[in-house]
């Protein structure tokens, strides 16, 4: 359906897959790469019911969430294809959504979830500085992550 019409997507399936999208890994739930990747698909076809539903935000705190090289690298790619054309560009706030990927490395008490144990705190720590460095290196290559990046 998304490829033959993406406007006739029905909202409140967009909004569930949002649902999942955000808070599917505190629930171990097996749909949440799946409902991701539907999003970034309705997001290149669709950005601006992506966007209002804030579904762009879901895809960067899954680049943080994630340790996988391919699925981070697509989540960024995603977010960079929408900031690389002018009709799209609005659609991504800058300042506030994109901030998520560099937060590991600037704010000096980061914390992902608060719901994390003390005793977790190190490996957990360790794990979004690692998908934290491959959200930026994959923004790196290309030249909307560049400019990007200066912005910041």
């Amino acid at each position: 359906m998304i490829t033959v019409n993406a406007s006739l997507f029905p909202s409140s399936v967009t909004n569930s897959l949002i649902a999942v999208g955000n808070d599917g890994l505190q629930e171990r739930d097996r749909m949440v790469r799946a409902c991701i990747a539907i999003i970034c698909e309705l997001a290149l076809q669709n950005p601006e019911v992506v966007a209002l539903r804030g579904g762009l935000n879901t895809i960067l705190k899954n680049v943080i969430d994630c340790q996988l090289s391919r699925i981070n690298e697509a989540l960024i790619t995603t977010i960079l294809h929408l900031l690389n054309h002018p009709k799209t560009r609005q659609y991504v706030r800058v300042d506030v959504e994109l901030e998520r990927i560099l937060a590991p490395y600037t704010d000096f008490h980061y914390r992902h979830s608060p719901d994390t144990a003390e005793g977790q705190l190190k490996e957990d720590r360790e794990a979004r500085f690692l998908a934290s460095k491959m959200g930026i290196i994959a923004t790196f290559r290309s030249w909307a992550g560049k400019l990007l990046c200066i912005a910041l």
